[in-house]
């Protein structure tokens, strides 16, 4: 019974880890696009700007209760 569990546990183990590999390989090869890097750096910064747009309009509505 011990070793079907261990049996079941290491197949599962290993098959996360192939999937987790292979993620990693696209993941790694697509980041070499120097054109994508400033995108997406770009878009976080929108973000940002934006986060702090909607902070800066809830607060005072929160300060004047």
């Amino acid at each position: 019974m011990i070793i079907k569990i261990l049996i079941i546990f290491v197949i599962l183990v290993g098959g996360t880890i192939l999937i987790f590999s292979e993620e990693l390989n696209l993941v790694s090869q697509n980041s070499l696009n120097s054109e994508e890097i400033p995108k997406g750096i770009q878009y976080l910064q929108d973000d940002l700007k934006n986060i702090e747009n909607k902070l800066r309009d809830i607060l005072p509505k929160n300060t004047e209760k």
